[in-house]
């Protein structure tokens, strides 16, 4: 009989230590509302990895979610571009690419048109990816955050584009099986 009380609480202790050592942590909600200014306009809310989307989706799932207000028009077949304004002087705009899996990569980019860098900006965005997903990892002058949400999991890149001439962010979501794409020569990795 104690044999069997022991295991019974042996059991759910054990499946509490593994959860616990889970090496891909689950993602993080309400993280959104504890940042001010542009981040919450930009990500509108923690579903998803951006705006309630995920990669995986249709075209018809991505659209159900863009915000009202937002332009897209068609690229190419597969590709897709939806702009949409922060402020005055604030835009953003995110091109998503599709195969047949649904939804592959999302680049958002962020222009601050009226500021003359994105230091405080990119430091919101990074504090919340890391709050969100859990610590980056930087190997080759990429920062980079994985996220287990949707059909298909993800990779996060947050880059500071130092040439632009006023500030501007380019975040890109990307199927984690695939290599990140290659840092383009003006813009700065920051770990």
């Amino acid at each position: 009989m104690k044999m069997r009380i022991s295991q019974l609480l042996l059991f759910p202790i054990c499946c509490i230590f593994l959860a616990a050592c889970s090496s891909t942590p689950e993602p993080k909600k309400d993280i959104v509302n504890q940042f001010h200014g542009l981040l919450p306009k930009v990500m509108q809310n923690d579903e998803g990895l951006f705006h309630g989307i995920n990669l995986g989706m249709t075209l018809e799932e991505v659209k159900a979610n863009v915000v009202q207000g937002d332009s897209m028009s068609k690229i190419d077949e597969n590709k897709y571009l939806f702009e949409g304004k922060l402020a005055p002087n604030k835009e953003y705009g995110y091109e998503c690419d599709f195969d047949e899996k649904g939804l592959d990569d999302i680049t958002l980019d962020i222009y601050l048109k009226d500021e003359k860098n994105a230091d405080s900006l990119f430091l919101d965005f990074s504090n919340y990816f890391s709050k969100r997903y859990g610590m980056p990892t930087y190997q080759d002058g990429v920062t980079t955050w994985l996220s287990s949400e949707g059909k298909r999991p993800a990779k996060i890149i947050l880059e500071k584009e130092e040439d632009y001439l006023y500030g501007k962010l380019t975040i890109t979501f990307f199927d984690k099986t695939f290599d990140p794409p290659a840092s383009s020569s003006d813009t700065l990795m920051i770990p």
